[in-house]
């Protein structure tokens, strides 16, 4: 499994488990960083195992553009990226 930086994925395991999220980074082979903008909010990505994590095919750019002296606003903009990608 090859994550990207931006790509959205579905939790497969734990509290979180079938909410959606976009990779923040990625720490090492077996564990990405992942942000909601809603509990898990660029202040403080998730760990995360990739094994827990199933990709979906779609992918966002908004990570690339994140302001970081204006993290309130930046945390809006994740909220509604990853909405619009579950509505397509």
């Amino acid at each position: 499994m090859d994550f990207e930086k931006g790509q959205l994925v579905k939790s497969k395991a734990g509290r979180d488990k079938g909410e959606y999220f976009l990779i923040y980074d990625i720490v090492d082979d077996k564990n990405v960083l992942i942000v909601d903008g809603k509990i898990r909010r660029l202040e403080k990505p998730k760990l995360k195992k990739k094994i827990h994590l199933s990709k979906v095919n779609k992918k966002s750019n908004i990570l690339d553009t994140i302001d970081k002296n204006d993290i309130q606003s930046q945390n809006k903009k994740i909220k509604r990226e990853i909405d619009s990608l579950i509505q397509e």
